[in-house]
């Protein structure tokens, strides 16, 4: 696959600006193409309109959305066979996933030997740790002690009876 899966709003500095370099390079290649887009890293509506335009001319799914198939047509390459391609929308040099994969090394014991106690693939507990806290860099402060709070909690409510437990270790 030549991209990152893209699609509305990509590219925008409240969504996903790092991905401005491959929607520029979408830009381009539509531009190419013979589309009237103007080439900002910016996948507003009018881009979206063009990839629609330009998947229905190709009889592709016209959602919008540049995906494998997308940019194998666009790029005039052979299509891939989808079941081996992994579509992700991060970009190869996104600098928080590289952030993680340095912090991950510090979890290293601890994935290994959960993986093996509880029998789950590393995979899932990457991911797991990823999502849930970007191996506690999205976490205040950063690193194990932090919790996923940023503002002082209101309590009691419907679901939280007290305060934050005692170990500081959040909800």
């Amino acid at each position: 696959m030549a991209g990152p899966v893209l699609r509305l709003f990509d590219g925008f500095p409240n969504s996903n600006p790092e991905l401005s370099g491959d929607v520029k390079t979408l830009q381009s290649a539509l531009k190419k193409d013979g589309f009237d887009i103007d080439v900002d890293g910016l996948f507003g509506k009018h881009t979206e309109d063009i990839v629609k335009r330009f998947q229905s001319e190709h009889n592709l799914y016209d959602d919008g959305v540049v995906g494998s198939l997308t940019w194998a047509a666009l790029l005039n390459q052979p299509a891939p066979d989808i079941k081996n391609v992994i579509q992700t929308t991060y970009a190869k040099d996104n600098p928080s996933l590289t952030k993680q994969l340095d912090e991950i090394n510090k979890y290293k014991d601890f994935i290994n030997a959960s993986s093996a106690k509880y029998g789950i693939r590393p995979s899932i507990i990457l991911g797991l740790g990823s999502r849930e806290s970007g191996w506690g860099l999205a976490l205040n402060p950063q690193g194990p002690a932090g919790t996923g709070d940023t503002i002082k909690r209101r309590f009691p409510t419907q679901f939280r009876t007290g305060p934050l437990p005692p170990d500081g270790g959040g909800y």
